[in-house]
């Protein structure tokens, strides 16, 4: 389903206005300013996206349908493996994709003559 399939089901639902004038609510010129999702620096995203958010007074069912428009990936898999309810809680859908993410520090002596400074970086996808 398209954005737009997904914002009118939102609106029939009364989880969503329908704000389609060109005021600060308005979720698709809102679109525009998402910045692109980047699975190495998911925390960054994150902090720009709520800072887009927050400027453009959304909602979180409109946070919830921005960020949508935004996840690839592990964290669009991560999205569709939350139930209906869940799925519609920025704050349940923010915790699902942090957790894909999840940095897992490992600590390498390679016997190269690093003195075991050498970390790996492991991105480790967490069933839920």
């Amino acid at each position: 389903m398209d954005l737009e399939g997904q914002t009118m089901n939102l609106i029939r639902e009364g989880r969503l206005s329908d704000s389609r004038s060109t005021d600060s609510n308005d979720i698709l010129s809102s679109l525009r300013l998402v910045p692109k999702f980047n699975e190495r620096k998911v925390e960054t995203f994150f902090t720009l996206f709520e800072r887009v958010a927050d400027a453009r007074g959304c909602s979180d069912a409109d946070c919830v349908i921005l960020l949508q428009s935004a996840l690839t990936g592990r964290a669009q898999e991560a999205l569709s493996l939350l139930t209906a309810p869940d799925s519609g809680d920025y704050s349940k859908v923010k915790a699902a994709v942090l957790k894909v993410y999840e940095l897992v520090l490992k600590r390498i002596d390679s016997g190269s003559g690093t003195g075991g400074k050498v970390i790996n970086l492991i991105w480790s996808l967490h069933a839920s």
